[in-house]
């Protein structure tokens, strides 16, 4: 039961996370319908660095 509630905020993080990235890729899919290489570089950047910090979440997930 203890592992359970101490994952519980990691949990939390991680479904914040995943809303922004639902943000994101919404946001990239109206930049692709604008055609704007700059603006699809930035959106791009910023869903690999969330990507990233998904990635980081899950590996602590395993660790624990």
């Amino acid at each position: 039961m203890s592992t359970e509630s101490s994952h519980l905020p990691l949990l939390k993080k991680q479904l914040v996370q995943l809303q922004e990235l639902e943000v994101i890729i919404d946001s990239e899919k109206e930049i692709l319908q604008l055609q704007d290489p700059n603006k699809l570089t930035a959106i791009s950047e910023e869903k690999n660095q969330l990507l990233m910090a998904i990635q980081g979440l899950d590996q602590q997930f395993e660790q624990s």
